[in-house]
């Protein structure tokens, strides 16, 4: 490929412009066109201004906890649901339960693996169950 300097720009064969001769876009475009184009990504992951934000359902009975982290920071709550529900999913071998609130005591999670937790149940009735909770 032969290849002349002629006037401070690169020519190809034939003498046009190297830009021109493999289709690429003009220098000085390219630049704004990116840009444009991330303005416009950017505008899409920003939402609507008038939308509310999503509310989770309300129980219709009030259940409340003290919630107690690792390092024994402890914080009050009511209202409190596990995705909405009022009631604990969890499994115990391959069968899959649901424990209501209204039945539990306590619930200790202990990490068991990637995907579950165990969760150290105590009842009202004062029986204890280890199940194992899908984490969230």
């Amino acid at each position: 490929m032969n290849v002349r300097i002629h006037r401070g720009e690169r020519e190809g064969r034939r003498g046009i412009p190297l830009y021109q001769s493999w289709r690429l876009p003009r220098p000085g475009l390219c630049l704004p066109v990116i840009v444009l184009a991330a303005a416009f990504a950017m505008m899409g992951m920003s939402g609507d201004a008038n939308s509310e934000p999503r509310r989770l359902p309300t129980p219709k009975k009030n259940f409340t906890a003290t919630i107690t982290d690792e390092s024994a920071t402890t914080t009050k709550a009511e209202l409190v649901t596990c995705g909405g529900k009022t009631y604990l999913t969890a499994y115990q071998g391959k069968m899959k339960m649901r424990v209501p609130f209204a039945k539990i005591e306590r619930v200790t999670f202990h990490d068991s693996d990637n995907r579950y937790r165990t969760a150290r149940i105590l009842f009202w009735n004062g029986e204890k169950h280890e199940l194992l909770a899908k984490k969230f």
